[in-house]
């Protein structure tokens, strides 16, 4: 399961953790299918396409090959919302978060150090 930090920092080459989140997608993709949270996804094509349609276009195809783009369906959306009242935490994180338990994913990927206390398969990049 991939957070929308990496995924980001996977897009822009000016990010400064680019290369890592390159190259932990890539040895991660070895080992595991990778999965998008329909969220993540969402928040990474922002800036894309405010560069404008053919940019955001592009990119978004790289991300779908990457991996699966994993919908909120309604049992993600309820236990982020469980997730949210009892952690505090922001709704995209809590849908992450969500996805990432109903699909039963190995690890989450993340560079949001905030994120090491909410699920033992947390993997903060960059530690």
């Amino acid at each position: 399961m991939v957070d929308a930090s990496v995924l980001i920092a996977t897009i822009d080459g000016q990010d400064v953790h680019h290369e890592l989140a390159i190259a932990e997608l890539e040895a991660t993709r070895r080992q595991h299918a990778l999965s998008l949270p329909a969220v993540a996804f969402s928040e990474a094509l922002v800036f894309p396409y405010r560069m404008g349609l053919r940019h955001g276009r592009s990119i978004e195809g790289g991300l779908r090959r990457l991996g699966t783009v994993e919908p909120i369906t309604p049992e993600v959306a309820s236990r982020a919302a469980r997730l949210r009242a009892e952690r505090q935490i922001k709704l995209p994180d809590a849908l992450i978060l969500a996805t990432a338990v109903e699909l039963r994913a190995d690890e989450i990927l993340t560079f949001d150090r905030r994120w090491r206390s909410l699920d033992s398969r947390v993997r903060v990049l960059g530690l």
